[in-house]
């Protein structure tokens, strides 16, 4: 990726120098020259080794504006919205299909947008059941272990597709694990869960959203814990992270199911609406269920769900109300991530 990055910005010009220094503690220092003539500008690099989502950027803009000198993002790739959406924010950016946008000290030096990521000759893009697998192994990092009927049980997949994904986890050296400590690049997996939970997994799993005859978030609760007393379920999103650190409850209601029953609407009372705010997930796996407390779903399911949410447009209000449910979930998502996942450096979110 850096060697991709670099050749971005050289391609601006044949006078163009860009030169990346890594210190001692593994921090990258980018040399940057427009010119022959020109100064010498240096910015503290950050990176990512995932393609750009909605919430790994605006945590990737918290970091840029905590930055003591200017920063740059290094990415595989940026896309468009993404792209103006870091823009809007001041922050530069290069990535390997040749985008990238360049301020220094409040004045635009190079801004070129529309290049398409390009797929590599057979690769193939990745199912939902590998990310399932990756979730299984963040959730649970001495899986990695495990036998690959236990890791399938937990993931929620075929014994078959483990093994496969397995493989291509190995082959990228990605189930290096220090037992007691975790797998060694456990924020690179956790980038492309986030990633993908927003992009391919919640829309996999999405069975509606619905609106109930009850009103009163706190009624449908207890509903739900009525119907689904004896079966596997959990709350997801605002409804867990409200009983696993006493935050704001919130409107909307997430509940995720291993098997939907066929009466359904009839037992939650609720017609099916677009914008309502009760939100059904048909979810695989037996760690999706293991919450901190009975009936939450896994922290880090959590988490990807709030920051789902957080992203604008997500929560199915519009205006004031669907603003302010995106900061509400991104206030709750920057509190799991305190309690839950700083070991792993991620970045908070911002709105």
């Amino acid at each position: 990726m850096r060697d991709g990055c670099l050749a971005t910005l050289r391609a601006l010009g044949q006078t163009v120098s860009a030169q990346v220094i890594i210190s001692t503690d593994e921090t990258w220092t980018l040399h940057l020259k427009l010119g022959a003539n020109a100064a010498r500008l240096i910015f503290e690099v950050g990176t990512t080794r995932t393609h750009l989502s909605y919430p790994l950027a605006t945590g990737l803009i918290e970091q840029a504006r905590r930055a003591a000198t200017p920063w740059l993002l290094f990415a595989p790739y940026v896309p468009g919205p993404i792209g103006r959406h870091l823009v809007c924010q001041h922050v530069s950016y290069v990535d390997t299909a040749g985008n990238c946008h360049i301020e220094f000290e409040q004045r635009l030096l190079a801004h070129v947008e529309g290049k398409k990521a390009v797929r590599e000759a057979g690769s193939r893009i990745r199912g939902v059941t590998s990310h399932q697998l990756l979730f299984a192994l963040l959730a649970q990092p001495d899986l990695v272990e495990a036998p690959a009927r236990k890791i399938a049980l937990a993931a929620g997949i075929g014994k078959s597709a483990a093994l496969e994904q397995l493989g291509r986890l190995n082959m990228e050296d990605m189930l290096d694990h220090y037992p007691g400590a975790g797998l060694f690049r456990e924020r690179e997996l956790l980038d492309r869960w986030l990633n993908a939970y927003t992009d391919a997994v919640r829309p996999s799993w999405l069975l509606a959203r619905f609106r109930p005859e009850l009103t009163d978030p706190f009624a449908l609760d207890a509903l739900i814990e009525r119907v689904f007393e004896n079966r596997a379920w959990a709350f997801g999103g605002a409804a867990a992270a409200h009983r696993m650190l006493a935050l704001d409850r919130g409107t909307e209601t997430v509940l995720h199911l291993a098997e939907v029953p066929v009466d359904l609407l009839e037992q939650l009372q609720a017609v099916r609406a677009p914008d309502g705010p009760l939100t059904v997930l048909r979810t695989p796996g037996a760690l999706a269920y293991r919450g901190i407390k009975p009936h939450l779903a896994h922290p880090l399911l959590v988490y990807a769900e709030l920051l789902a949410c957080a992203e604008p447009g997500a929560a199915g209000a519009a205006g004031a109300a669907g603003a302010a449910g995106a900061a509400g979930a991104a206030g709750a998502a920057n509190a799991i991530r305190e309690q839950f996942f700083a070991r792993v450096s991620v970045a908070p979110v911002i709105i």
